[in-house]
């Protein structure tokens, strides 16, 4: 039964990021403001959040092996008056299908 939740949540993930890319292809981040809930940033409560799209590379341990895990377009989102980058869930996603690729895992609770 754990598998099968794994599955489904694996699933929903997956089809989440493919509609976020599905909707900045056709409408740029218009069209994915709802989806990342754009708007004042948390920090200084005065700039607006805008998506932000850039490439990450980092090392990443797992069970003690260490291996550079690669995200280009990471979805992010920065604020336009004080800088500061916010990372969501739908980065999280990015993060996690990245590392399980470096690692040949299906899932970090493999």
């Amino acid at each position: 039964m754990v598998s099968g939740q794994r599955e489904l949540q694996t699933r929903r993930r997956a089809s989440r990021l493919a509609e976020f890319r599905a909707r900045f292809a056709v409408g740029g981040e218009e069209a994915v403001a709802e989806l990342l809930g754009l708007g004042t940033c948390p920090e200084c409560n005065a700039g607006q959040l805008h998506l932000s799209l850039e490439r990450e590379e980092r090392e990443f341990t797992l069970n003690g092996v260490t291996k550079t895990i690669v995200i280009e377009d990471a979805i992010s989102e920065r604020c336009d008056a004080c800088g500061q980058g916010i990372i969501g869930p739908l980065h999280a996603q990015q993060e996690e299908e990245a590392i399980c690729k470096a690692f040949g895992v299906n899932s970090l609770t493999e």
